[in-house]
């Protein structure tokens, strides 16, 4: 499963670019990445170019990295998961979907913490460390799975 973001004529697109027939994807048009509203589907043949890939992952990691700045902050003396992780600027990054996985993984690198565990299962659809007995072996499972998956 392979997501994009990109820009075109202002207004963001999210493209699934999964096959569901022969060269045909379906393109779901968002005003906002970060809460996406979704206005359309269309069908069309290909995707976006690789330059519109690249500068569509640096705006997804602009926004990532703001959104962050911003959680961290409105949340440094917070002792409540739940607080944290329902916090607008959290839930705004679990609204980026699959395309915040890479950033979230490079966080989790950086500070192995679970602080990204929340938003890793609402984006996954599951818990890649369910079985593990410690924060540090959720964390290696983590990446583990993000390694196989292409993430990291």
């Amino acid at each position: 499963m392979t997501f994009d973001l990109f820009e075109d004529s202002g207004a963001w697109e999210r493209v699934d670019l999964r096959p569901v027939s022969p060269e045909i994807v379906y393109e779901q048009s968002f005003t906002d990445a970060a809460n996406a509203t979704e206005l359309g589907i269309r069908r069309l043949r290909g995707g976006p170019s690789q330059a519109q890939h690249r500068k569509g992952r640096e705006q997804v990691r602009e926004l990532f990295e703001e959104l962050r700045a911003q959680w961290a902050e409105e949340t440094e003396f917070s002792s409540s998961i739940a607080q944290a992780a329902t916090h607008s600027a959290y839930q705004r990054i679990i609204g980026l979907g699959p395309e915040a996985l890479p950033f979230i993984f490079q966080q989790l690198r950086e500070d192995p913490s679970p602080k990204w565990f929340w938003a890793l299962r609402a984006i996954v659809g599951e818990d890649k460390a369910a079985s593990s007995e410690g924060v540090q072996e959720a964390v290696d499972e983590w990446l583990s799975w993000a390694a196989e998956e292409g993430y990291v």
